[in-house]
């Protein structure tokens, strides 16, 4: 019997400081279409406009980090246009805002039930970007 992860890992919670998107694919219930959950992070300037985390932490981002889960659906097929993958999108949901990693993992689970599934998005095969 394997244990559910219930929680994000110092791994998972470092790639998300440091700009990295962590992802998974979801089963989907329809033969013809993948599902895909990404969170990413995000913080803001002194000017209050948006700006991606870097490499490097820096405690006035860490102050003000945001994060964001976009959970969506799209038709096979779209792995040969990347281009045009906005044509094969069925649903997208995204929740943005989100300020803290506890709230993040509340959020997740609605969609996931183990958070150990979660990899820099470099691991999710084909992986359209939105």
């Amino acid at each position: 019997m394997t244990t559910r992860k219930l929680s994000l890992d110092i791994n998972q919670i470092n790639n998300l400081c440091t700009g990295v998107v962590i992802a998974t694919e979801l089963k989907s219930e329809n033969s013809e279409l993948r599902k895909f959950l990404i969170v990413k992070s995000y913080s803001y300037n002194s000017n209050n406009e948006i700006i991606r985390m870097d490499k490097f932490v820096k405690e006035e981002k860490l102050n003000n980090i945001c994060l964001e889960i976009i959970y969506y659906e799209i038709l096979k097929g779209y792995e040969n246009y990347f281009w045009d993958v906005d044509y094969y999108l069925i649903n997208k949901f995204c929740k943005n805002n989100i300020k803290f990693i506890e709230q993040l993992e509340i959020e997740l689970g609605n969609y996931i039930q183990d958070y150990s599934v979660l990899k820099p998005e470099w691991y999710c095969q084909d992986l359209p970007y939105l």
